[in-house]
């Protein structure tokens, strides 16, 4: 006579259970850094080792994860900090290290890559009260800013039209300071950051 071996059901749940891994879900712990406000065609987030979420109007963003707006892509998202961002088609931004918290003895920090595309963007607490804390990177500049509303586009070319406040564009070329109603322009991350007449213009 064959004997029968009962085996557990759900093995995935017993060593989760023996080793105390959490059996909640991706994200389900962690404190979100912002909330999509706005969603319309292809807009996805995707981090290392996790799959695309798609993203629609309340969805919430986290630490890590990089936005992509596909062809007929566009959103808006609001930071936990107040701060506005909106991605235009065809970008990809990446929110590099994001912490706020209303205890302002804790960390605060944005730092964000945009990768391609084009983005607007208002600042919110962290921007306003310790600017020195945010930092947005390019592959021809990184951005600083001082309680600013400006847009950024990356093609070939950084192109950058500061609405509102300052904001300091620096390369291995050297700097170049913003002032309200300019318009900048980079070629590469050798060489300096230089003025523009033109503005972006999103229609």
């Amino acid at each position: 006579m064959k004997s029968t071996i009962n085996r557990w059901p759900y093995p995935l749940l017993f060593w989760a259970l023996l080793s105390g891994l959490p059996l909640t879900a991706a994200h389900s712990e962690e404190i979100p850094a912002a909330k999509v406000l706005v969603s319309s065609g292809e807009v996805n987030a995707t981090a290392p080792g996790k799959e695309i979420r798609q993203l629609q109007r309340g969805s919430k963003v986290f630490s890590g994860e990089t936005l992509v707006t596909g062809s007929n892509g566009k959103t808006q998202i609001r930071f936990t900090d107040g701060a506005l961002l909106t991605l235009y088609k065809n970008t990809r931004f990446a929110i590099d290290d994001y912490r706020y918290s209303n205890d302002e003895a804790k960390p605060q920090r944005a730092h964000f890559s945009l990768l391609k595309g084009l983005i607007h963007t208002l600042s919110g607490k962290i921007g306003k009260k310790r600017p020195k804390n945010y930092r947005l990177k390019t592959s021809v500049a990184v951005l600083g800013i001082r309680g600013t509303s400006f847009r950024a586009w990356l093609d070939k070319l950084l192109h950058v039209s500061l609405l509102e406040g300052a904001l300091q564009l620096s390369n291995n070329g050297g700097s170049l300071l913003l002032q309200e109603g300019q318009n900048a322009l980079v070629n590469n991350f050798d060489t300096k950051p230089g003025l523009t007449p033109n503005p972006i213009n999103i229609g």
